[in-house]
């Protein structure tokens, strides 16, 4: 399998990472480092992980509040969104819709 990351979710890791970075230096680091391990799970075993929609599915970061919303496309994953753990869910749904 191969990664494809859509400019939606590298702008929500940018923000994500901002955030932790102006929290504490080093924690923005920390968060997006965290999700290279999840990716890698994803690559390998795409089809292990939660359905989220018909369309998506989801991995949670295990020490932050995020989760990864992925798609497969053929031999494709696409990493769809990075999403918080509080937002709503539906807002998500209806959000991944255009993307």
């Amino acid at each position: 399998m191969t990664l494809r990351v859509l400019d939606a979710a590298e702008r929500e890791v940018a923000d994500a990472f901002d955030y932790y970075e102006s929290q504490s230096e080093g924690l923005g680091r920390r968060m997006t480092g965290e999700i290279r391990e999840p990716l890698a799970g994803i690559l390998d075993f795409p089809e292990a992980h939660p359905i989220f929609d018909p369309v998506h599915r989801k991995r949670n970061l295990k020490k932050f509040p995020y989760g990864i919303i992925f798609r497969i496309e053929g031999e494709e994953v696409v990493f769809v969104a990075c999403s918080h753990l509080r937002s709503d869910p539906a807002k998500w749904r209806e959000l991944l819709k255009t993307r």
